[in-house]
């Protein structure tokens, strides 16, 4: 027969357990290790938010302290004091190493400073943190190290930067076709393929006629000996952008634009009209026009043709 379940005493009375008697305290239920667990799992998910927390806290504190030291070198940079602007965006990048834009505007003051490799390796780091998927902005990031590069007569890297671009650009990306055409007139190679380029780009371009554009397109046909046709689109180029730069003055005027706007925006025209006088001059020379080339090429000079600067 079995033991009965709970020992009793001689007149069948039960024993009560004793305190010191470890085997008869009952094991802990399993509920109650549920709770446990449950309560520690909690706990942990808690301490995990707040870590997350602090940690977006710390990338926003980051950020503020780069937009803080960007905001320095923003005058610096229209006052032409790149050095300067220079040191303020180390500071800002030292804060946050995650801003693409930082890269880009240190790569760009990089430019005018003439550190091209130093440009060139800024457009490298804004591309490897760039997200795959982000096509746009790696498109425009290989643009412009493909200038980088033709600044430093480096045609195999330049080249091949605008290749990368047109095989992910979008539909119809006139602006990247004009670059490519005109980086390829520079080197002077690829033309009939820089020919085709441009006439895709002024037949997407938004408005007509584009003078950048036909301007390059002027240049490809100096490089394929077109002379009568690249003189007509040179000439063309540089009234339109003229009359641009009057239309411009005139606006400024009328809004009481301060003085360092006016000064930016007429600089970028005289850059612009430098490379077209420098590229009539060209063509002059080539049609046996010493006159109109010297005059050309002295113009270009005096508006601030130079390779070296980036206006070429």
């Amino acid at each position: 027969m079995p033991a009965p379940e709970h020992p009793t005493d001689p007149h069948g009375f039960r024993v009560p357990q004793r305190f010191d008697d470890s085997a008869a305290v009952p094991p802990a239920p399993d509920r109650f290790r549920r709770q446990l667990q449950a309560m520690v799992s909690v706990v942990l998910t808690i301490a995990a938010g707040l870590l997350l927390f602090r940690s977006e806290l710390a990338d926003t504190g980051r950020e503020a302290m780069a937009n803080y030291y960007l905001n320095r070198a923003r005058p610096h940079i229209l006052q032409q004091d790149y050095n300067a602007a220079l040191v303020e965006v180390d500071r800002a990048i030292e804060w946050h190493d995650k801003g693409i834009n930082l890269y880009q505007m240190r790569s760009q003051l990089h430019g005018k400073l003439k550190q091209f490799d130093a440009a060139v390796a800024d457009l490298t780091a804004a591309m490897e943190k760039l997200p795959t998927d982000d096509k746009s902005q790696r498109r425009e990031l290989l643009i412009e190290r493909s200038v980088m590069y033709q600044r430093q007569r480096k045609q195999t890297e330049a080249l091949a930067d605008l290749d990368q671009a047109y095989n992910i650009r979008s539909a119809k990306n006139s602006t990247l076709l004009n670059n490519r055409a005109y980086a390829r007139a520079v080197f002077n190679v690829e033309i009939e393929g820089a020919l085709k380029d441009i006439k895709q780009a002024i037949e997407w371009a938004d408005r007509a006629p584009n003078a950048s554009f036909i301007d390059t397109r002027g240049y490809v046909y100096f490089r394929l000996k077109r002379y009568d046709e690249a003189l007509k689109d040179i000439e063309q180029a540089i009234e339109l952008t003229e009359a641009e730069r009057v239309e411009d003055i005139a606006r400024m005027e009328a809004l009481k634009s301060p003085t360092y706007v006016r000064e930016q925006v007429l600089k970028s025209y005289d850059e612009s009209l430098a490379v077209m006088y420098h590229h009539r001059g060209e063509i002059h020379e080539q049609l046996g026009n010493k006159t109109q080339a010297e005059a050309d090429m002295k113009k270009a000079k005096e508006m601030g043709y130079d390779r070296e600067a980036g206006v070429f």
